[in-house]
């Protein structure tokens, strides 16, 4: 309900040609709603992205590569005697030994050895040091003795406690074991009498889970996890270890064949980075909608994904974070593998780029093919006006006011849709009719009343004007109201 408290009156008094604007005046004693023609002029950035390159190369005449070889190694009692009958320590070491020199003919090699039975061990150099040279890794691998239980959670407490690295190209991690846990460290009393001996269930606590994850998701490249030994069932823990890394439980169930497996990771080389890195001027957080290669779309629930070159791609949809790891034995030939990346932003704004990793293979020649790669320039802005109605609900006690301006000339003096009414009176309080004059100097309106003496009147202004009855010693007037409920 709203109460008028302001009519406006003009009379002769005024000047002659009228164009006022004035302020209306309401006490609002309920509720009332307003509804209003709003425009705004919106410049925003447009977003925008860029393409990358990346480099792998077998071609060990063309480049040198650094790794950090980080090990972690079962020396329980089974690793001896198993039903196969067969020493897998002795086969681990081989492996290991074929490995740490295949990394060492790449360039450079630091290894870091934990070895572990009910117990975590990092073993070192003779001068106490913990990243070891290919040398002297070999020899340590070399002496190593096996027995006892199977403790996975002291085995990766050893590997990622107060862990830090040298600098290197890339890092990759072995974690060998054939067998399920047998013991672990124990973190209160166990009530349940479930699997495990303390008071969380299971053989690797959550605490050891996180702490693995995040060396894994920090330092590690490539992870490579082996059940090794034809008698393991029950991976459960092992692709736990493997989650870490988005990969799979390499499963030897012929311990003679772990040297032939050990040595075609040794001969993998991957590549990281985080796609989002290549988008400028979003607005809010990153979406990556979805990759496409060879025409073909694909999300998240495929990854990771083995691409038509034989590469395995592996990209976090959430975090932007990617690998891409070759194998040496899947090509033949130099070759650019490549994915198209489409991304959106808050706004719903996309923007899509194209990464591409170029393979050269172990031939004598280095692989430099020409792309036409797009790269992020400065920002354009886009200038947008949106016109809208925008209705607001304004609530308040007796006595508060809302105040509105109008402003009234000759050319809505008389529109009915205007908000507010103009009526013409008479100088004798009779209504009259609202009088314009437009096309001159002088616009206006008045009201349409008494006349000049030359017409027979007695008014000394022209007829469109507010006039003064000399007679009456009155005026004509305009009352100017807007429309309440």
């Amino acid at each position: 309900t709203e109460t008028i408290t302001n009519t406006e009156t003009f009379s002769a008094y005024d000047t002659d040609t009228i164009t006022q604007t004035f302020e209306d005046t309401e006490t609002i004693t309920t509720s009332d709603t307003v509804t209003q023609i709003l425009t705004e002029t919106i410049t925003e950035t447009v977003i925008s992205s860029e393409d990358e390159l990346h480099n792998i190369s077998f071609d060990n005449t063309a480049s040198s590569v650094t790794t950090n070889v980080v090990i972690t190694l079962d020396i329980s009692g089974s690793m001896t005697q198993n039903s196969e009958g067969v020493d897998r320590i002795a086969l681990a070491k081989d492996a290991l030994t074929n490995m740490i020199n295949s990394y060492d003919d790449q360039g450079t090699v630091n290894v870091k050895l934990v070895t572990f039975n009910a117990d975590g061990t990092v073993l070192t150099n003779q001068d106490g040091e913990v990243w070891m040279s290919a040398d002297e890794a070999l020899a340590v691998v070399s002496s190593l003795t096996n027995g006892g239980y199977t403790n996975y959670e002291d085995a990766v407490l050893a590997t990622y406690d107060g862990y830090t690295e040298p600098t290197a190209d890339q890092t990759v991690a072995y974690f060998i074991s054939d067998g399920v846990p047998t013991t672990e460290n124990i973190e209160g009393y166990d009530s349940r009498y479930t699997e495990g001996r303390d008071a969380e269930a299971g053989w690797l606590d959550s605490t050891y889970q996180t702490g693995w994850d995040n060396f894994v998701d920090t330092y590690v490249d490539s992870l490579h996890v082996v059940a090794l030994g034809d008698g393991i069932s029950d991976t459960s823990y092992l692709d736990i270890l493997a989650g870490a890394g988005d990969t799979d439980t390499k499963v030897v169930t012929d311990s003679t064949e772990l040297n032939a497996v050990i040595q075609e990771t040794a001969q993998t080389k991957t590549v990281t980075g985080n796609i989002l890195d290549n988008v400028h001027d979003a607005d809010g957080n990153l979406t990556v909608n979805s990759i496409e290669i060879g025409g073909v779309s694909y999300t998240s629930s495929d990854m990771p994904l083995t691409t038509t070159e034989g590469g395995v791609l592996n990209i976090n949809f959430t975090t932007g974070e990617f690998t891409y790891s070759a194998n040496s034995n899947n090509f033949t030939s130099d070759v650019t593998e490549s994915f198209k990346v489409n991304v959106s932003d808050v706004d719903g704004d996309t923007t899509e780029f194209n990464v591409y990793i170029n393979v050269d293979v172990d031939d004598g020649n280095t692989y430099s093919p020409d792309i036409d790669l797009k790269v992020y320039s400065e920002a354009a802005t886009v200038t947008t006006t949106e016109t809208y109605a925008e209705t607001m609900t304004a609530t308040a006690t007796d006595g508060s006011t809302v105040e509105t301006t109008y402003s009234i000339d000759a050319s809505n003096v008389t529109d009915a849709n205007s908000g507010f009414t103009v009526k013409a009176l008479n100088s004798d309080g009779s209504l009259s009719s609202v009088s314009t004059i437009t096309g001159t100097d002088h616009d206006g309106f008045g009201v349409s009343g008494l006349t000049k003496p030359e017409n027979g009147g007695d008014n000394p202004g022209a007829e469109e004007e507010i006039s003064f009855d000399n007679n009456t010693g009155t005026s004509e007037t305009l009352v100017v109201e807007t429309a309440g409920d």
